[in-house]
């Protein structure tokens, strides 16, 4: 009974205007839906239909462990990610670390050589 008790309060909704998303680690974050206009989080949702597919009944996975999440929401609160430069730059990163082989780190190989000319690296 305890069990049944813990897992449903583990997958438990978040409060109005916000939403529960989890690490591949299992860490719960709650965000506002604000986070939702930020292109940064709108491209991990899409790495994680790619990794993981669409389900109603299992809860919100991000292919990324709580490290990189954290990071992007500290990232994010700090209104560090609002340019499209640096934007691009996480998600490239975040592609590089998490999604060697998959057909979204190709398709970011353009952006990475604009900004290798806009920024140097």
């Amino acid at each position: 009974m305890a069990r049944k008790w813990q897992k449903q309060e583990k997958y438990s909704k978040a409060e109005k205007g916000h939403f529960v998303i989890y690490s591949s680690d299992e860490r719960r974050f709650v965000l506002p839906l604000l986070y939702l206009n930020k292109k940064i989080f709108r491209e991990m949702l899409k790495l994680a239909e790619d990794e993981f597919g669409l389900s109603a009944n299992v809860p919100l996975t991000l292919p990324f462990d709580a490290t990189v999440i954290e990071y992007v929401i500290t990232l994010t609160q700090h209104n560090v990610v609002d340019t499209k430069q640096l934007q691009d730059a996480l998600l490239i990163s975040i592609a590089s670390a998490c999604c060697q082989s998959s057909s979204y780190h190709h398709q970011l190989q353009s952006t990475h050589h604009h900004l290798s000319d806009l920024c140097g690296f």
